[in-house]
Formats: structure tokens, sequence, C-alpha cells
């Protein structure tokens, strides 16, 4: 890595063990729609956009999610920034100068939605490649080739670009950091430089899939190679209230049983979500070995309460394949 590369800030989002946080219903401390609404501008047409601070507003708020005590980059709603305690200790430095840290309670632990407001000028736009919004022609949510001046972007470390206010970038001291202390959860997508013509977004494809390996007794393999699919015949063909609220404590009790609290702990599978189709609603699950997480959940399946009963798929494709059948086990 050279002294200064830039790297757009995101999440792990398609690894189970990285799941982020969820801002649910809660309210916009300025007057807007939802919570995260916050956090960017309220118009993206004007060049001069700017962006409110909202720490003498803030009051900490209760999120939700499936986020593991050991994920130190979770995101609030996919978007918005937030930092676990250690990650903030780390990167104290970085962050405090150029945003706001808000305070998050998880019963994963203390974690922290950043408003980062440091706005830099740093693209060359003669030669950055990108669909150009026709109202503000050098505005963009987007960009397929990145061109930044490099005496422009010395010194910063954490930022968002003015051309596109909907992310947030950093540069190679604060990946560093991040990497040295053994911090989990950030996907660094290196957006510059590159050669002319280069698809960074090709080049980060291999990281990307780095992130999804997990080592099983049989080896290193796809988190989400395999999938189990739970198929609850419904009494009458339709989903009635009762069948939708016991199927919803099924999916409470499957995340307690999957849920690993450590990177140490053996992972199985997670749940991914459900379909209701021709008298039947099926759960999908992801996992690395479908045989593997369904004897984890044998005795759990038979002790269902449901007729008629349930029969299980297990299946060596992903759960998003679904078309594939697999092995066919009534429970």
């Amino acid at each position: 890595m050279t002294d200064c590369e830039v790297f757009e800030l995101n999440p792990i989002l398609d690894n189970p063990l990285y799941e982020g946080m969820a801002s649910g219903d809660t309210p916009s401390v300025l007057g807007r729609r939802r919570v995260h609404d916050d956090f960017f501008p309220a118009s993206y047409d004007a060049w001069e956009w700017a962006l409110e601070p909202l720490a003498e507003k803030w009051k900490p708020i209760r999120v939700e999610g499936r986020t593991r005590s050991f994920n130190d980059f979770p995101c609030l709603d996919m978007m918005v920034p937030a930092f676990s305690r250690r990650a903030v200790d780390a990167l104290r430095d970085y962050l405090e100068p150029n945003g706001e840290l808000l305070q998050l309670m998880h019963p994963a632990g203390e974690y922290y939605a950043y408003n980062c407001r440091t706005v830099a000028e740093v693209m060359d736009h003669t030669r950055t490649i990108a669909p150009w919004r026709p109202s503000q022609p050098r505005m963009t949510q987007s960009v397929d080739y990145y061109a930044i001046d490099l005496l422009s972007v010395r010194g910063l470390t954490v930022f968002r670009m003015r051309e596109m206010p909907n992310r947030v970038f950093v540069t190679t001291p604060f990946v560093d950091r991040a990497r040295k202390q053994g911090l989990n959860g950030f996907h660094f997508v290196k957006v510059w430089p590159f050669p002319q013509g280069t698809d960074y977004r090709l080049e980060d494809k291999h990281e990307r899939q780095a992130a999804q390996q997990i080592r099983t007794v049989h080896g290193v393999t796809d988190i989400k190679a395999e999938s189990l699919v739970i198929c609850l015949p419904l009494e009458s063909g339709k989903l009635s209230k009762d069948e939708k609220k016991r199927i919803s404590s099924m999916e409470d009790d499957l995340d307690a049983q999957l849920f690993t609290p450590t990177l140490d702990d053996p992972y199985f599978g997670s749940l991914e979500g459900k379909k209701t189709a021709k008298g039947i609603t099926k759960l999908y699950l992801s996992c690395p070995d479908a045989e593997a997480l369904f004897r984890k959940l044998s005795d759990w399946l038979k002790a269902l309460d449901w007729q008629p009963r349930p029969t299980v798929l297990v299946r060596n494709v992903s759960f998003d394949d679904f078309s594939a059948e697999g092995r066919e086990v009534v429970v």
C-alpha cells in the first residue's frame, strides 16, 4: 500500500457474521422522515450542500439487528457509518476532528453512529468518469473511474467528496490503523489510484470473495455455499394471523440457536428470509455445510408444533437459487 490511497468506507454486506444495525422507526432529530436521513444533505442538487450538526440534539437511540460484539463496523441501516467502542478508541484521532460520534444502544455493546462532516473537493472532473446529474453537472451518486488530485487529498483521513455526499471515504493512514489494530467488519474499497480505464469494482471483487470464506472441518469454503429450506405447509392454503405469529416465533428461535457471539464459535448458518407461495411458507437459511446445519437443527425441527408436518430441503446450492430442489426430509 502506498502512502496515499483513497478507499470507500463500507461495511461487509455479504457475510452473515457481520450483520449490521437497523434504526427501525426512530424519528429524525432534524424533522425529516427517519433518523438515517439526518446524516445526509437535505438536497443533493446544490453544489454548496452542507451537513447539519447533530450532537446537540442527539439522544442515544436503541437499535436492533443480529450484530455480533466482534463487529467493529456494522453501520446503521447499511448507509450510516457506525463504529464499536473498540474501533472508536483505535481511530478516535481520525474520527473526532472530521465528524460527530453519536451513541447507539445495542445488546452487543457500545456503538456510535458517525456523522462525517469534513467535505473535500479532490476530484479531477476532466478525467473522472461518472453519470453526472443533469440538474447539477458536477454531482453524482456513483463513479465508474476516479481521478483524484494528489495535492488535494494529502492530509485527509475521513471525508466526503463534494461531488457525492452519499459516500464516506478514508485514506491509507486510516486503513493501516484499522488493520493493525485487528478491527473487524470493514470493507475498504480502493477507488484510487488506478491506471486509466481500470474498473475498481472488478479489482475489489477478490476481496469481497475472501470476506465470505470460512474455515470448516472440510477446509475453506464460501460461507453461503449451501442452504437449508424449511417448508411449512399452510393449513388452509393461505397464511393466517396465527401461522404468521408462529412463524415469527420460529424465526426468533432460529436466530437464537444460530447466533455466534465470537469468531471462535463454530458457524452453522443464518436465516436469510422467507417466501409464501402455493400454500407453503419457506424459510431460507444460508450455510457453508447444509448437512451440518441440518444435524444442528434436527431436534428443534422434530419438536416443531406444526401440522401438516414440515419438510426440509438440504441443498448444496446457494439460498437464493430458488429453482433448485435438494434432499427432502420430513420432520
